[in-house]
């Protein structure tokens, strides 16, 4: 009886949370592909990205960006054609991007996709990639510390240290949350932080939590960043698989997989 007293007990404590990761001086997708060491190398991107945070996704678009030359670097890798789902795609430009319909983007949200190139001038090889692309992110909810909330319209402009920020979990997803505030002194409406002793002209700041639907906004996101200023606030998840051949270790090329929203808020 007394065993299974203490197993109780034990059962019944609060887990702790877990701590963000702290990126300094990241926004959110370059803190993402520093994640994996992806700095300049040639990749493929299938990217959605919303307009709004908190607001209906009327100007989200979905892209494949094949970026098989870096312009301020010497990295490249030409493939022969590439095939996505029924496109296939070729251009010796080294940067080609695809418009998907946006049908095509709520279909693919939360499947597993592959993706394939034909041998060209650096791959001998026929090259795969398969990932699940992750969940499309919907419009989230900030319910403020003072007791507001995103869905109030005049609360949605604003977010600061202790709001909770709540969006559609992805169980599914690995790689975790990505949330980033810049701050940049020359976006209008921060004229009036400009030149004051103390404050940077621009400032970011990224945290990494888990996937589960909400997080409590720390301390270390508002760093440095004035009261009172616009900052650009952006939420991002993503994934990614490195094109193979079926027998030779994999490229140093990756395949993407992110879905992304940014807003504009006051700081309280």
């Amino acid at each position: 009886m007394f065993r299974s007293l203490a197993l109780l007990l034990i059962l019944s404590l609060p887990v702790k949370a877990q701590k963000p990761r702290i990126f300094n001086n990241q926004l959110a997708e370059h803190a993402f592909r520093e994640s994996f060491k992806q700095n300049h190398n040639p990749e493929l991107i299938l990217s959605e990205r919303r307009e709004t945070l908190t607001g209906p996704d009327t100007g989200s678009r979905c892209t494949l960006l094949v970026v098989t030359r870096y312009p301020r670097s010497s990295k490249r890798f030409q493939t022969g054609p590439l095939y996505f789902l029924h496109h296939r795609i070729f251009d010796t430009s080294g940067r080609y991007q695809l418009t998907l319909p946006r049908e095509t983007s709520e279909s693919l949200s939360g499947s597993v996709v592959d993706i394939k190139t034909e041998p060209g001038p650096d791959a001998p090889d026929t090259l795969f990639a398969r990932l699940r692309v992750p969940l499309r992110l919907l419009p989230v909810v900030i319910a403020s510390a003072g007791g507001m909330t995103g869905a109030d319209e005049r609360a949605a402009f604003r977010i600061g240290r202790g709001d909770t920020l709540h969006w559609n979990a992805d169980p599914m997803n690995e790689q975790g949350i990505y949330l980033s505030v810049h701050f940049n002194e020359r976006v209008p409406g921060n004229e009036a932080f400009v030149g004051i002793r103390g404050w940077r002209g621009e400032v970011r700041n990224c945290i990494q939590v888990p996937d589960n639907g909400s997080v409590v906004l720390p301390r270390s996101l508002f760093r440095d960043v004035p009261r009172g200023a616009i900052v650009e606030v952006t939420l991002f998840r993503g994934n990614y698989a490195f094109l193979a051949a079926r027998k030779t270790r994999p490229t140093p090329v990756p395949f993407i997989a992110q879905t992304s929203g940014t807003g504009y808020f006051y700081v309280r």
